[in-house]
């Protein structure tokens, strides 16, 4: 397994059981049930995700996944924006997806 996908293994993994930890840790305000929600569900795209590109790292798998991390990023940076509250958990999100589609890039080019 490359260190890209046990990273977003071990993210998603804490998303999806401990997402107080990671909001906790960036916001300045306690986790709401909505976004404890919305956490766990990314934290599953991400167990899934590294799932499937580890079983079936062809181009299209990578392409497919490099835009999800990038539409992720963009989407993450819009709440940024918009929403005071989570404005540093959603920045701080938009920072790791974008670096994971710059990976998934990277290895769409290097692939066979």
């Amino acid at each position: 397994m490359k260190r890209v996908a046990i990273a977003r293994t071990l993210y998603g993994a804490t998303l999806l059981l401990a997402p107080n930890l990671l909001i906790g840790a960036v916001s300045s305000r306690e986790a709401s049930g909505a976004s404890v929600t919305v956490a766990r569900i990314l934290g599953a795209r991400h167990l899934m995700q590294a799932l499937t590109l580890e079983r079936s790292a062809s181009r299209l798998w990578l392409g497919v996944g490099a835009a999800v991390d990038g539409l992720h990023s963009l989407s993450m940076v819009a709440l940024a924006a918009l929403s005071g509250g989570y404005r540093r958990p959603a920045a701080y999100d938009a920072v790791f997806a974008g670096l994971l589609a710059l990976s998934g890039i990277r290895e769409v080019q290097n692939a066979r």
